[in-house]
């Protein structure tokens, strides 16, 4: 989210000649956003205590669901802020702040280019989301999924190549929010990596996903339980991926075996003294391996690595696998 434009300003008393309606809103204790707040907008949205005045025409041309709703904010609407209809809307003003950013921009021209260009926070992709999804911008909400299926993806390979994704490594609270979109926009092919994510957590999954309004959102009950027993199956998979992998010995064609041994050895140390976050696919990622190791070494570890994720894979992968997925 860009900085504000300029502070947060109260909305002032109205003048001399307005309306009844418009002295009742002046007097309630709202705030104009700093960023989308127009002097020549014609519409003014209110989400919890902020006024965001905006150019109705705009929003209605890319929103059917705001279209309907201008209509019946005419000039006979019931409330009216500096002459201009208002609209009251139920969600937090973050993420109806988040939802303008993308349709109304005044830094950038589209929102999703390419996952190098620019990383998005999960909070700004998961109200991009569950607004358009609302609102019915549909080639946003597409724009959005598309963004979280770089990580939240149905491919192995793709999810393991570095940086592609376009925000930041999600942890498991943010997983949480991943469930409930791939729920609501039915997109099952992200909900394996997002149960193994809330899964890799262990019990902090329970504690809940806090969004930018302090509104903590959970997994439902089945859910909750589907991750839990995924733990202890979760768990069973790792021990078997460390033993495949951190019990590797130099290979018989090595050409620096003291070298390559004491390598192996610290990685199998760091493994053991990790603090266990169950995080078996990240194993495939291991920045140890390889270091300080001759080539066929390299290779070797590299083998062992492919082959025990190979075998782990299907029971992320699977909807109905060990995490119990939908």
């Amino acid at each position: 989210m860009s900085e504000l434009a300029e502070p947060p300003r109260k909305c002032p008393r109205v003048q001399e000649g307005a309306t009844a309606t418009d002295d009742a809103l002046a007097d309630t204790d709202l705030t104009r956003d700093g960023e989308f707040w127009f002097d020549d907008g014609s519409v003014v949205l209110i989400a919890g205590k902020v006024a965001f005045k905006i150019y109705r025409g705009l929003l209605a041309a890319q929103s059917p669901i705001f279209a309907d709703m201008f209509a019946t904010a005419g000039p006979s609407a019931d409330q009216s802020l500096e002459g201009c209809p208002v609209v009251h809307l139920s969600d937090s003003a973050e993420d109806v702040r988040h939802f303008l950013m993308a349709l109304l921009s005044k830094t950038q021209r589209s929102f999703f280019q390419t996952a190098q260009e620019v990383r998005f926070p999960i909070a700004q992709l998961s109200a991009l989301v569950r607004l358009s999804h609302k609102y019915q911008v549909e080639d946003l909400q597409t724009q959005a999924l598309s963004a979280l299926r770089m990580y939240f993806t149905d491919s192995l390979e793709f999810w393991d190549s570095e940086s592609h994704y376009s925000f930041e490594e999600p942890d498991s609270p943010a997983a949480i929010e991943v469930v409930h979109l791939a729920i609501l926009t039915d997109t099952p092919s992200m909900l394996p990596l997002a149960m193994y994510v809330c899964a890799s957590g262990g019990s902090s999954v329970l504690d809940g996903c806090r969004r930018e309004d302090g509104t903590v959102v959970h997994l439902s009950r089945e859910d909750a339980q589907r991750v839990m027993d995924g733990y202890g199956r979760l768990q069973r998979q790792v021990n078997a991926f460390n033993l495949a992998i951190f019990t590797t010995t130099p290979s018989p064609e090595c050409c620096l075996p003291t070298s390559c041994e004491a390598t192996l050895e610290v990685i199998r140390a760091a493994e053991a003294n990790e603090n266990p976050s169950l995080k078996l696919l990240h194993s495939w990622r291991n920045p140890l391996v390889g270091i300080h190791l001759c080539k066929t070494c390299a290779a070797c570890s590299k083998s062992a690595t492919s082959q025990a994720v190979a075998q782990a894979a299907p029971h992320i992968r699977l909807r109905h696998g060990p995490l119990g997925c939908r």
